[in-house]
């Protein structure tokens, strides 16, 4: 095969990736986007310096380029998601050079192609949210490591260290394959080198969290790690399905463990999986949210693409590109016949996340024209959402109460009722997507109007719904004077 067949086919794709998201550089934040822009926001006014703290606060990797920009250019959306955009097309790139060096390059265009057409790494590549450059990252560590270019994998690795924190699981498992694989050379101690260099930089920045914070993660993260937290078994089913199952993964994943138990099984492909497993089991313990598996996928995809090769030689594009239909067509059909949007926050239907922002933002539309400059106690990620005129889901000033009520149909208000402002009349809104009765004792809650958003099967993709709280009500409920 000619060196390098495939690399202008690619860099195609790359470009197409690219340039088909820059319709949606200046939606509207969805999920956990408004966190990543708030952290950005911050930082551009805290002038660069990252140890300043705010809602999510993360290693300074995802926040430190958009904020520059923001220092530059003016504040905007828009750079995050050109950041995430641009690192989405070379996570494309990066796949085709790690699948080369691995494998070969029919092996690393199967994969770019099934990648390209993955619903959750679609979606995710057009929100400002740190799975899409994680995987990246994770493909120049192993890109540079597979080529022993030491100086690269330190880099590389450092800006993986510095993107999420349970990114540095990665370090270890590739410190054991140097030692078990080479011999104690200068070479080796290079590469070693380049790995235990981003430790360093993450133990680092842990040390400055808690000279200018007072804590070395996030308390809120730290949580995590709670005993009653670990082992979610009400997920388990739920998430080994949507990990290995749902949106098209099935055919991935039935001929990867075929591939396993009748071909070869180099080591190269159980090192892939040891680690694809490793992720999993990891998240699956703290925080079980398919899209943090999302870094490893893409490695995952490229045993996928190594075993149809060697299935379907001869007809071997012919079977990728029926995988790349197929997994578009179950996404369409899930997103347009399946239930609700119900997959533990991971934001990988793009048509339920387009539904969820519309609802809002007719919401927002009514409340301006209806009800200007009402007090509003909506959940997350509604407060979010309208707590800043520039995300534009709402164009008047309001003052906003916001609160958890997602424990079953109960909603306790007793959260709410000392900061309630001095008006006359409070709106509330539900977004949850349930039949509950929420009318509570002692309070009076007038319906006022219903945002749903249906799939071509009458199936519900979002709603929201509204309701008028009287100031009378809210008196005797809570004895205010």
């Amino acid at each position: 095969m000619k060196k390098g067949k495939y690399r202008l086919l690619v860099l195609v794709i790359c470009v197409i990736n690219f340039v088909a998201m820059l319709p949606l550089v200046n939606r509207p934040p969805v999920h956990d986007e408004t966190n990543y822009f708030e952290g950005v926001r911050t930082i551009a006014q805290n002038n660069l310096n990252p140890f300043v703290e705010f809602w999510g606060y993360k290693p300074p990797m995802m926040f430190e380029i958009p904020a520059l920009l923001i220092k530059l250019f003016g504040e905007s959306m828009i750079w995050g998601r050109l950041y995430v955009f641009l690192l989405s097309s070379l996570t494309l790139w990066y796949l085709y050079l790690v699948g080369k060096i691995l494998f070969n390059e029919k092996v690393a265009l199967g994969g770019v192609i099934t990648l390209g057409c993955f619903t959750l790494f679609v979606v995710q590549g057009t929100l400002f949210m740190d799975p899409v450059p994680q995987a990246l990252f994770v493909l120049m560590v192993v890109y540079y490591f597979a080529k022993r270019d030491w100086w690269r994998l330190t880099l590389s690795g450092i800006m993986l260290a510095m993107t999420k924190e349970p990114a540095i699981i990665l370090f270890p498992m590739l410190m054991v394959v140097e030692l078990l694989n080479n011999k104690k050379n200068n070479d080796s101690k290079k590469i070693i080198f380049g790995l235990v260099s981003p430790l360093v930089v993450f133990g680092l920045w842990l040390m400055i969290n808690k000279a200018v914070l007072g804590w070395y993660l996030w308390p809120f993260n730290t949580n995590l790690f709670d005993i009653n937290n670990i082992f979610q078994y009400d997920y388990v089913n739920i998430y080994l399905r949507n990990v290995f199952w749902d949106k098209s993964l099935f055919l991935v994943s039935s001929l990867v463990l075929v591939g396993v138990l009748t071909k070869k099984r180099n080591k190269t492909v159980l090192g892939i999986l040891c680690l694809v497993i490793l992720d999993v089991l990891m998240y699956m313990l703290l925080s079980p949210m398919v899209r943090y598996v999302l870094p490893v996928y893409p490695l995952y995809f490229l045993v996928f693409a190594y075993y149809c090769d060697i299935f379907f030689q001869k007809n071997y594009y012919q079977f990728i590109l029926i995988c790349a239909v197929l997994s578009v067509t179950i996404s369409l059909y899930q997103s347009n016949f399946g239930g609700p949007f119900r997959d533990l926050g991971d934001s990988s239907d793009y048509r339920s996340i387009s539904m969820g922002s519309k609802i809002f933002k007719e919401v927002g539309q009514y409340i301006d024209d209806t009800y200007p400059g009402h007090a509003i106690a909506i959940e997350w990620p509604g407060a979010d959402y309208f707590s800043d005129t520039s995300y534009g889901y709402i164009n008047g000033e309001h003052n906003i109460i916001s609160f958890d009520v997602n424990k079953g149909c109960k909603l306790d208000f007793s959260k709410v009722g000392n900061i309630l402002p001095d008006s006359e009349q409070v709106l509330l809104i539900r977004t949850s997507s349930d039949n509950c009765n929420y009318g509570v004792s002692g309070w009076k809650l007038t319906p006022l109007k219903v945002f749903s958003a249906f799939g071509l099967n009458g199936n519900m993709l979002a709603e929201a719904r509204i309701y008028l709280l009287t100031k009378s009500a809210l008196i005797r409920s809570f004895g205010a004077p």
